[in-house]
């Protein structure tokens, strides 16, 4: 196991390196730009042309739908007013599972042995049949392209993936801003015959890298951003100080060539999202499996291998010995000057050389929009209360109903 992680990891990591996230920004910004003009519509359909009420969970899964799909597959769809679109509806049934899918769930994670024996999968067959057709038809036009010759110049997720796989496309691999993909062609010559090597992927390999990464970024990016918005609500202090450290990187970004770099520099804005986090985190409790026996010091407890370790990430989060007063929403914690709480007590996004790869992705969907978001909007609450609900070892927000004002 662990070596087949290794190499599959060791395949898909150079899609997230830091050129790779820059090169992603703009295709994330069009998104942002479209969640604007979605909330703007609402706004100006509203008895007032300048605040309305509006499910921001809606809202905040139609950008992270539409920025995810054209990150990982170089697609534009509308998340808000395309619900019938297949590649739409396919997500949703990933992310909304049913009933019997859940108690799949539970069997997977709690006894993962007789999870193999049954072949039980998180994903339905029907959906994950859509996905495959659907990268195999993405893969064969992206092929047609290059037998006529002419370079493929994408920084779409799947691309970054078939570029990462060619050993001798060091250029693209070490993010220049050009590049062609013509070494492409030795990855499918491999594919074709599924063949795994070194550095290569099956094609189940590669749709349920695709599919896990569809999955991961869109819920994380939609809840987690909901969240922030409905905390900020909830604290108009907090709001103020994050909407003047936004207002001053507006300033530095009309005087700055690259935004992308300027974005990362607004510490409050990072201690907002992480202590929404800690609060929020998307899972109740992370689950890792023991690759040899372990004897806990000074408990006479022994983990057997292949034993599996829930860590509860939730508790932790809201434990007084980690965190001072935990039910507390106070960004200044997570403040570089402030933090102090032990290693390995804040996870949400795990930690490890098996945290989630698509973490700064996320988190930069986040970001960018939660900059333009707050710089445009004042969030107050409404009357009605925040919707979560538990599901296995997910955390699912329902709904996150907020009154948004336009600046003036």
């Amino acid at each position: 196991r662990d070596s087949e992680w290794k190499r599959i990891r060791t395949v898909i990591s150079p899609a997230f390196t830091s050129g790779k996230l820059k090169r992603m920004t703009p295709l994330i910004l069009e998104c942002v730009d479209t969640m604007n003009d979605n909330i703007d519509k609402i706004i100006a359909k509203s008895n007032s042309n300048l605040s309305a009420p509006v499910d921001m969970k809606l809202i905040t899964g139609a950008y992270s739908a539409e920025s995810t799909i054209q990150v990982a597959f170089g697609r534009k769809v509308s998340g808000l007013y395309d619900r019938t679109n297949p590649i739409i509806e396919n997500v949703h049934q990933m992310i909304s599972p049913s009933f019997v899918t859940r108690m799949k769930a539970g069997i997977i994670m709690m006894a993962p042995n007789v999870a193999q024996m049954l072949k039980l999968t998180f994903i339905s067959s029907k959906v994950t049949a859509f996905f495959r057709d659907f990268t195999f038809n993405l893969i064969d036009d992206r092929k047609r392209v290059l037998e006529t010759g002419s370079p493929v110049k994408r920084v779409d997720f799947l691309q970054l993936m078939l570029n990462a796989m060619s050993d001798d496309n060091n250029e693209a691999i070490n993010g220049s801003e050009e590049y062609t993909d013509s070494k492409c062609e030795t990855y499918m010559e491999i594919q074709v015959t599924d063949d795994v090597v070194d550095k290569s992927l099956s094609y189940d390999e590669l749709i349920a890298q695709s599919v896990m990464f569809l999955i991961g970024a869109y819920e994380n990016t939609s809840t987690t951003l909901s969240l922030c918005l409905y905390s900020i609500a909830k604290h108009p202090e907090v709001q103020h100080k994050l909407y003047d450290e936004i207002h001053t990187f507006h300033g530095q970004k009309k005087s700055s060539a690259d935004p992308y770099e300027t974005i990362h520099s607004l510490k409050y804005m990072d201690a907002v999202i992480d202590e929404t986090l800690r609060l929020f985190p998307p899972l109740l409790f992370l689950n890792r499996v023991a690759t040899e026996d372990y004897e806990l010091k000074g408990t006479g407890i022994t983990i057997k291998k292949d034993h599996v370790v829930h860590i509860p990430t939730y508790a932790m989060h809201r434990d007084p010995e980690y965190f001072a007063d935990p039910q507390v929403f106070r960004p200044e914690r997570f403040l570089p000057e402030n933090i102090a709480h032990n290693p390995y007590t804040y996870l949400p996004w795990g930690a490890g050389p098996r945290n989630c790869l698509g973490t700064r992705l996320a988190q930069l969907e986040i970001k960018l929009a939660l900059v333009n978001l707050v710089h445009r909007y004042v969030f107050h609450t409404t009357d009605k209360p925040l919707e979560q609900s538990v599901s296995g070892d997910l955390i699912i927000t329902k709904s996150v109903d907020l009154k948004i004002e336009k600046r003036l």
